[in-house]
């Protein structure tokens, strides 16, 4: 599935995905932190940070 993803991305479409897992997360190029409806961290990923240019 998440190559799925990936690819749909790669052609340009924003994907927003939620999850508890931290390898799936690492894969994003931005990492929105939430807890209880609260944004604690908004930053960007960079091992994938040019994947957002």
């Amino acid at each position: 599935m998440l190559a799925v993803l990936d690819e749909l991305h790669a052609r340009g479409r924003t994907i927003v995905l939620i999850t508890h897992e931290l390898e799936v997360a690492r894969r994003a190029a931005r990492i929105v932190w939430v807890r209880d409806g609260e944004i604690l961290r908004d930053e960007q990923n960079e091992l994938n940070a040019e994947v957002a240019a």
